[in-house]
Parts: C-alpha cells; structure tokens; sequence
C-alpha cells in the first residue's frame, strides 16, 4: 500500500475500497475539514484498526500500532491508497530532505 505522508493531516487516512476489502465495519463518523470542504467538513467512515511498517533496510523489526482510528474515504487521486498522518508519524522520527527528495522514518 503506497501511503502519501501529510505532515498537515492530523489523523490517517486510507482509502475507504482497501477498508471493506478487509472486511471491517466502520466503527464511526467523523467530520473532516480540508481547505475545500469549508468549516463544517465532510463526513467519512472511521474504522478501528492496526498499523504495521515495515522496514527493509538493515533487517529492522516493523514498527506495529495495535490500536489506530483512521478515517476512510474515497480517493480519486494520483495512484495512492491514503494519507499517513500525525498521529502515526508522531511515533517515530521522521527525516524529511528535501533537496535529495527523500524521508527516513525511524523506530526504536
């Protein structure tokens, strides 16, 4: 799954097709506000979920959050399955270089 980072989203998101493939029943709704969906937001299924990374490089161990809320929406965009937000990168230490157009995300 190709997640975009969204260091301006405060919760992840992954595209709603990938959640009922898995066979998960939304736990919820939540309001979501973008720069286009005005004050009030749009509304998108929630879904208890986990969250696993992993590493390929240097033989890491993954990195797991057992117990996640990520929002699911439709996307129409660019050939990605979601949006990895705060919530998730505030777990580990993210090096964004800009110039080489890389990121580094580590775990302890």
């Amino acid at each position: 799954m190709q997640l975009l980072i969204d260091t301006g989203a405060d919760t992840t998101m992954i595209a709603e097709i990938h959640m009922r493939s898995l066979g998960l029943t939304p736990s919820g709704a939540a309001p979501v506000r973008t720069i286009t969906t005005g004050v009030t937001g749009a509304a998108c299924n929630t879904y208890d979920a986990s969250l696993r990374i992993d590493s390929h490089l240097f033989g890491d161990r993954p990195h797991e959050i057992p117990a996640l809320e990520v929002l699911a929406q439709e996307l129409h965009n660019e050939g990605i399955d979601g949006l990895l937000g705060r919530d998730v990168l505030s777990t580990v230490l993210t090096t964004i270089d800009g110039p080489r157009r890389t990121f580094i995300l580590q775990w302890a």
